[in-house]
């Protein structure tokens, strides 16, 4: 899927879902980030909680930086800005903490890869 058509997607648990899938989709097989923070707990909740960002563990390669610069992201430290679209993606960590795991969830049509929800919503 394109960005342009997700960044028209209404708010809510199917935009972030997309977002996610998006985003996941740039990275070669086995290098996929995993989504940690407020955004796995938005989709988790069904959007009862709501965040402004997309966190994930993991690096950027550099195709795949060269990709969110040719969606229109700027980057800014850790943090990847789409200013038209109000996309914040941030890649805090390298790794998820010992103990926590990666699960794979299904939202809607898309399946991402997520922290668990027990960690998620520790």
């Amino acid at each position: 899927m394109e960005l342009e058509p997700i960044l028209a997607l209404a708010d809510g648990p199917t935009k972030t879902a997309a977002l996610v899938a998006w985003v996941q989709g740039l990275f070669p097989q086995g290098g996929m980030p995993i989504l940690v923070g407020g955004a796995a707990v938005e989709l988790y909740t069904g959007g009862a909680y709501v965040t402004g960002d997309l966190d994930f563990v993991g690096h950027v390669p550099v195709p795949v930086a060269r990709a969110f610069g040719d969606a229109g992201f700027k980057r800014r430290g850790r943090q990847w800005l789409h200013e038209t679209g109000q996309v914040f993606i941030e890649f805090p960590g390298d790794a998820l903490d010992e103990g926590e795991e990666a699960v794979r969830l299904r939202v809607g049509e898309f399946e991402v890869l997520t922290i668990c929800p027990e960690d998620a919503l520790a």
